[in-house]
């Protein structure tokens, strides 16, 4: 059989037992009473008097926190319709007058991100209010209103 190695006791330098005293032994707990009675005492185990005192901590802000409100939104939805390129023929329900001659749809599109709106969906393969506008895009932007 070999012969374990010597190495000294670091923990317990650490902990301030020494690596020149006896190494402390700790009993092991008793057994878990699973009758629900509390136990008459538990057996004091000693602890390093570095151990026994908490580091100091930053105090805690009791202070209510800022709560930020709710962003609101709102949105827009434009049907297409197809006439010598895909126009915008609806916005939010009503018909646009002369939509044959709006912008075509990345023109259109760049206007409304110019004026702030947010692509947030898109829906193709039936008519919202219109019998040919199968294509709607849905924006949004932050509400002005507080």
């Amino acid at each position: 059989m070999t012969e374990r190695k010597q190495t000294p006791d670091l923990l317990g330098e650490l902990l301030g037992g020494g690596a020149s005293g006896p190494t402390p032994v700790v009993a092991a707990p008793p057994p878990r009473d699973t009758t629900g009675r509390q136990p008459a005492s538990r057996p004091a185990v000693a602890q390093p008097a570095a151990a026994a005192q908490p580091a100091a901590k930053e105090p805690v802000s009791l202070a209510p926190k800022a709560t930020i409100a709710p962003r609101r939104w709102e949105y827009l939805v434009i049907s297409f319709q197809e006439y010598r390129g895909w126009r915008p023929r609806y916005r939010n329900g009503e018909k646009i007058a002369n939509w044959e001659d709006q912008p075509l749809l990345h023109d259109y599109l760049n206007q409304l991100g110019a004026e702030g709106w947010e692509l947030a969906g898109a829906s193709a393969g039936r008519a919202l209010y219109g019998s040919r506008d199968e294509y709607q895009l849905f924006c949004k932007r932050a509400s002005s209103a507080a």
